[in-house]
């Protein structure tokens, strides 16, 4: 899930961990908050030109490696 919080400009997303690391079990919840001036990363193997083009737009700064 994803919730706007928009007097603290963070945006917090929500999910299910499927694959195991250090910090977090298989199975366990997460949440992300991202704030605005903020830099970070979002890594996918395949991104369609409708997620680009919203990401694009969301953000005015993509940059695709």
């Amino acid at each position: 899930g994803v919730d706007y919080d928009k007097e603290g400009s963070v945006l917090r997303v929500r999910g299910k961990n499927i694959l195991e690391n250090e910090h977090v079990k298989i199975g366990a919840f997460h949440t992300l908050e991202l704030e605005l001036q903020r830099p970070f990363v979002i890594r996918k193997d395949v991104w369609d030109s409708y997620a680009l083009e919203v990401l694009q737009q969301a953000s005015g700064m993509l940059s695709v490696i």
